[in-house]
């Protein structure tokens, strides 16, 4: 595997034992908390560039950017097709 441009070979190394010594069920705890992350980050940017939508409005602009319109009109029929 590539290690990151932006990491040193002795830091790529310990970042791979100490994950190597993590249990599935913490590497999937650390995954969920860094998609929670990315996502709540990613609804911050959205809600910067329309400061008037609420918070749910940000959510789902989000999720229309994740699903395509196609998945998200089937998914919430009676929403408006908010932009990310």
């Amino acid at each position: 595997m590539m290690r990151p441009l932006d990491t040193t070979e002795e830091a790529d190394r310990i970042q791979f034992e100490i994950f190597g010594r993590m249990s599935a069920a913490e590497k999937v705890r650390r995954m969920s908390d860094l998609t929670e992350l990315v996502r709540a980050t990613f609804e911050a940017g959205i809600r910067k560039r329309h400061p008037q939508y609420t918070g749910r409005d940000a959510r789902l602009a989000r999720i229309r950017w994740e699903l395509g319109d196609e998945l998200y009109r089937n998914a919430y029929p009676s929403e408006a097709l908010l932009d990310p």
